[in-house]
């Protein structure tokens, strides 16, 4: 499964592709699309994962248009999305309120903040008990 995104314009962290994410989507589709729909391995595309932004009308409309973009270039293969209930339960209490300021942070600034970046760092620490030697 090739996968597009783990978000669209919501941030999950302060320098993810979220702050030019209407700038780039229709080229990253093109580019993931056609890099890889001559390879049997791929059989399918994700358009996001766990992406909170369908919980609103304009999340929605993205999402109808990511799959459009995607069949458009490949009308063999299914779409899909990972949609993550819980993130999507804090957008549409939260996020649709105020205005996202898509300004950068200098280069030098490492500041994460977002949903899952605590997350992360728990996966991180724990030894999967799935591993095969």
């Amino acid at each position: 499964m090739d996968e597009l995104y783990n978000g669209w314009y919501i941030p999950k962290m302060y320098h993810d592709s979220a702050r030019y994410f209407h700038d780039i989507w229709k080229d990253s589709v093109r580019a993931m699309v056609e890099k890889d729909r001559d390879y049997t391995c791929v059989i399918m595309y994700s358009i996001g994962n766990e992406v909170a932004e369908p919980a609103s009308e304009k999340g929605i409309q993205t999402g109808i248009r990511l799959v459009e973009a995607i069949k458009k270039l490949d009308g063999k293969r299914p779409v899909t999305c990972w949609i993550n209930i819980m993130l999507m339960k804090w957008n549409a209490a939260f996020t649709e309120k105020r205005e996202y300021n898509r300004e950068y942070l200098p280069e030098c600034v490492r500041k994460d903040e977002g949903g899952s970046a605590f997350f992360n760092a728990m996966m991180l620490s724990w030894e999967p008990p799935w591993v095969f030697l």
